[in-house]
């Protein structure tokens, strides 16, 4: 199982990235509605807190997809009180890493 997408060379959490996309596909206005952003924010509480991976994946999501006023309010304030999982994880160097 797959547990990473790779988004701008930078390892992305794959379940976010899916809740993301489910979120504006279909029917509906094509925004993150606030249930929808309480499904993302699951994916990304799935461990012992959120990860920089996770961080940088819900930056992404918050950039790239369009949320209603509301949802993007509530979705912050979930991160900001989130434990955060200050474990460090080596997928793949840094792009600007020296070889």
């Amino acid at each position: 199982m797959t547990y990473y997408e790779r988004v701008e060379g930078l390892d992305r959490d794959k379940k976010a990235m899916d809740a993301a996309r489910a979120a504006v596909a279909g029917a509906g206005d094509g925004r993150v509605s606030i249930a929808d952003a309480d499904a993302i924010a699951k994916t990304l509480l799935d461990g012992h807190g959120v990860t920089a991976i996770e961080y940088s994946t819900a930056f992404l999501i918050m950039r790239d997809f369009h949320f209603t006023p509301e949802a993007m309010v509530h979705f912050v304030k979930i991160l900001a009180t989130a434990p955060v999982d200050h474990t460090v994880h080596h997928h793949a160097p840094h792009p600007t890493a020296a070889a």
